[in-house]
């Protein structure tokens, strides 16, 4: 979660974050492509954010869901203001 802090840390005094997160392989059979998954539930309060990538590798697609939630992030702060 270090990397997500720089953008929810001044959430802690109103109640914190919470991240869920889950990443593998999406099925055994497959050989190439897009069979990892990397997949986010990040609660902030007032709200739900949630991310879900494909890639060819783990990395890539984990990479993929840390970007969606920094996005998701500073969009949710931008309507706050």
């Amino acid at each position: 979660m270090d990397y997500l802090d720089k953008f929810t840390g001044d959430w802690a005094s109103l109640g914190g974050v919470e991240l869920d997160f889950e990443a593998g392989r999406t099925t055994n059979h497959h050989n190439k492509g897009d069979v990892y998954y990397a997949e986010a539930n990040l609660k902030v309060p007032g709200k739900m954010i949630r991310a879900q990538k494909n890639g060819d590798d783990l990395h890539a697609a984990i990479d993929a869901v840390k970007e969606v939630l920094a996005e998701e992030i500073k969009e949710y702060k931008e309507r706050k203001k």
